[in-house]
């Protein structure tokens, strides 16, 4: 071999590379919630809804309250019997739990779960007003009003595409969504 002549390639050589070129790094903690995170945590919050009003669903049916078909029928499940009650005893003790959860906390169940956070948008922690009252109770209520009801609930999940990711609840309330160290990603857009 030569002293001058580079060493030839060793053609039975394994292929060398940068293992880390091309990834992006984990978004830092206190940036904004990833949209489809946010999506996935309210699909996820209101599955625990769901799972407390069934009880009630199959004792209504069980005992007619639902054959009527009036807006009062759900609200006749939960008194119709054993299984009703328990159902709205733990349906209402979710949305306090919840209403806790958020004043102190600023994450629902969802929230802890997938690592993000509400705080107001100068970063501060929420407190029972803007994180559940105006958040989202005075959300639910507007959207018990007719013609309303039909476009708020779209309008306020379209929202979530503006450059801020801040929805209409999030706007009335002076709130973001924010993601902790370790924060699930789950991108949409």
């Amino acid at each position: 071999m030569e002293p001058n002549r580079p060493p030839a390639e060793n053609p039975y050589a394994p292929p060398t590379s940068d293992v880390n070129e091309g990834q992006v790094p984990a978004p830092a903690a206190g940036q904004l919630a990833e949209r489809g995170t946010r999506l996935v945590a309210a699909i996820v919050d209101g599955l625990l809804y769901v799972v407390a009003v069934i009880p009630a669903l199959i004792d209504g049916f069980q005992s007619g309250a639902f054959s009527e078909g009036s807006s009062t029928a759900l609200f006749r499940a939960f008194v119709s019997g054993g299984l009703g009650i328990i159902s709205g005893v733990a349906w209402i003790g979710l949305v306090i739990f919840q209403a806790y959860l958020i004043a102190t906390t600023g994450q629902s169940i969802a929230k802890k779960l997938f690592k993000i956070k509400i705080v107001k948008i100068d970063d501060t922690p929420v407190n029972f007003v803007s994180g559940v009252l105006v958040r989202n109770w005075l959300m639910m209520v507007l959207q018990q009003i007719p013609v309303v009801n039909m476009i708020l609930p779209l309008a306020d999940a379209l929202f979530i595409f503006r450059q801020d990711r801040r929805c209409i609840h999030d706007l009335v309330a002076g709130t973001k969504v924010i993601q902790l160290a370790g924060a699930t990603q789950i991108s949409v857009g």
